[in-house]
C-alpha cells in the first residue's frame, strides 16, 4: 500500500506524526531540495504532504517537479483556509476523473 508521507520543518511534522502518520521526515533549507527528489522519485510513496512555504522555497524545478506530479500525489497545506477546489484539482490530478462534477 502506498504511503502517505509528511516532509518539513519538525513543528509541521509533529503534528501529522501525533495524528498518526508514521512516514515523515525531517528537513531544513539545506536538505529540503535533496530530499523532496528523493521522495517524489520513491516508487512506495503515494501522497506526499508539505507546507505551502517549504515548497515556494524549493528552486523552480522542483517546484514544477512536485506540482506536476501524479504519482506521488503531492499536497501543499497552509495555514490559510483550504478551499475544496484545491483538493478538487489535485484528487482529478491523481485518479483522472473529477469526482465532484458539477
Amino acid at each position: 500500500m502506498p504511503a502517505i508521507v509528511v516532509l518539513g520543518k519538525p513543528d509541521f511534522v509533529l503534528g501529522f506524526e501525533l495524528a498518526g502518520i508514521k512516514d515523515t521526515i525531517v528537513a531544513d533549507e539545506s536538505t529540503l531540495k535533496e530530499k523532496v527528489i528523493e521522495v517524489l522519485n520513491d516508487k512506495d510513496t503515494g501522497i506526499l504532504v508539505m507546507h505551502k512555504k517549504d515548497v515556494d522555497a524549493l528552486p523552480q524545478r522542483v517546484q514544477g517537479m512536485f506540482e506536476s506530479s501524479i504519482m506521488p500525489t503531492t499536497v501543499a497545506v497552509t495555514e490559510d483556509q483550504t478551499t475544496d477546489e484545491g483538493f478538487r484539482k489535485q484528487i482529478q490530478k491523481a485518479i483522472g476523473v473529477d469526482v465532484w462534477d458539477k
